[in-house]
């Protein structure tokens, strides 16, 4: 869906979508039951609220860290929230496809970036420290970057099968000389 122009948003007092700048404007919710209009526009869990939790998305939170945050309402309350409104359900679908491309992007800045660590080692009693390039930490967050953004967006990132498929087309009379030996029939 387009997003409606500034001048249109401002009369409706919303936008559907994402807006420019990556932030995630919110459809109106005249679907939902549990608050008056009042209350949904100014309340405490209002669309200012779910732009913001979309837009932390966008940039990587997950929605338990986000509902960690003593301003957002609970995991429970959003995601009840978003099952009883269907527009607010499809900008979290696409915050979640657009936060896959986030994990997917960030795979490259770990790989680029060398991450110095300290490193305890214990070999046959002794205590050796060691500082170094921390390659095994780095090589899980990249795998699992990259297996969460496979589940996210499975069409974009998940792994490919390739199927091949060989089809012989026979006619009538050559199935027929196959099946009697060659023989006229």
């Amino acid at each position: 869906m387009a997003p409606i122009q500034k001048d249109d948003a401002e009369k409706k007092g919303e936008q559907h979508g994402i807006g420019n700048e990556g932030k995630v404007t919110l459809p109106p919710h005249g679907r939902t039951r549990e608050a008056s209009d009042k209350e949904r526009t100014k309340g405490p869990f209002g669309p200012e609220v779910f732009a913001d939790i979309f837009s932390r998305m966008i940039e990587g939170e997950t929605l338990i860290k986000i509902c960690r945050d003593p301003a957002m309402p609970s995991r429970k309350t959003v995601c009840a929230r978003i099952a009883a409104d269907s527009d607010l359900q499809g900008a979290y679908d696409r915050a979640m496809l657009l936060r896959a491309d986030y994990y997917a992007e960030s795979v490259l800045d770990l790989a680029d970036n060398c991450q110095v660590g300290t490193k305890i080692i214990n070999k046959n009693g002794k205590v050796e420290i060691v500082t170094a390039d921390m390659v095994e930490r780095t090589r899980l967050q990249i795998e699992a970057r990259k297996w969460y953004a496979a589940k996210l967006a499975p069409r974009k990132y998940g792994d490919r099968l390739q199927t091949d498929l060989a089809v012989t087309v026979e006619t009538h009379e050559e199935r027929l000389q196959r099946l009697t030996g060659g023989k006229g029939g």
